[in-house]
């Protein structure tokens, strides 16, 4: 690690153009600001920029309640999708209720920060686990504490939208696409996503391409068949208002005895 000088220069320097909406009240811009770049973020950015894992962050592609996502230019140039978890006591709430039984991880005596580590870490392994099981989402690159570097998903500055936004041409399609990583997460990767939604779901043609999955759980977990349920749901419902007639029901049925769903 460079001195503190050097290392606070090169995250300025990496961070000298970063653009925001426009439309952003200067009093808001202030405020995520302050909440996103503290002093041990911006560490940990510097870290990233000394591995060569970023060399500058562009411009915000979506500001949430728990992070912020910011397009990165990699130093072979390469797009890179740069989330940010802030780090609060709302969501390390939230994050705790995912991370107690779910077997590959223990948040017991840790800290807000480091709880907040933990939950980069897990999304940065589901990525990886649900990309060993040949599904769809983005390819993770680097995490290293509250940062997680993934696969940019678009086209230079056009980020791909997300399925909400979207009128799919062959929505049955779109579908039986999103019924079918259901399926594979839960047989293959043993992993359900939990808050899969028309949110969560970019359109990036010819495929959809599931984003967010940090709250994803092991199979194993007390909570994992209700939340399936819950994502075999939602995804019903978005179709369903766009003139698909899905039966949900069935797919959870195909994948859980009635007995085994909350």
């Amino acid at each position: 690690m460079p001195d503190t000088e050097d290392w606070e220069q090169m995250v300025e320097d990496a961070m000298k153009s970063v653009r925001y909406d426009p439309n952003l009240e200067l009093a808001d811009l202030r405020k995520t600001e302050a909440e996103v770049f503290d002093y041990p973020t911006m560490k940990t950015l510097s870290q990233l920029i000394n591995d060569d894992v970023i060399e500058t962050l562009d411009f915000c592609i979506s500001t949430g309640k728990e992070a912020n996502v910011f397009h990165g230019t990699a130093p072979d140039g390469t797009s890179l999708a740069v989330k940010i978890y802030r780090v609060n006591t709302t969501t390390f709430r939230q994050h705790l209720e995912y991370l107690w039984g779910d077997r590959r991880f223990d948040p017991g005596g840790k800290s807000e920060r480091d709880v907040i580590s933990l939950w980069a870490s897990k999304e940065f392994r589901n990525l990886r686990r649900l990309r060993n099981g040949n599904l769809r989402v983005p390819e993770p690159v680097a995490v290293e504490n509250n940062i997680i570097v993934m696969e940019y998903i678009g086209e230079d500055e056009r980020v791909a939208p997300l399925l909400k936004d979207v009128d799919l041409a062959e929505p049955r399609d779109g579908y039986d696409a999103l019924v079918d990583f259901i399926e594979t997460a839960w047989e293959e990767a043993d992993l359900v996503h939990g808050d899969l939604s028309a949110y969560n779901v970019l359109v990036h043609p010819p495929h959809l391409i599931v984003i967010d999955v940090a709250q994803a759980i092991v199979s194993d977990h007390p909570r994992a068949r209700e939340l399936l349920k819950r994502d075999v749901e939602n995804v019903a419902k978005h179709f369903r208002s766009r003139g698909v007639d899905p039966d949900p029901d069935a797919v959870v049925d195909r994948l859980v005895p009635a007995e085994e769903v909350a």
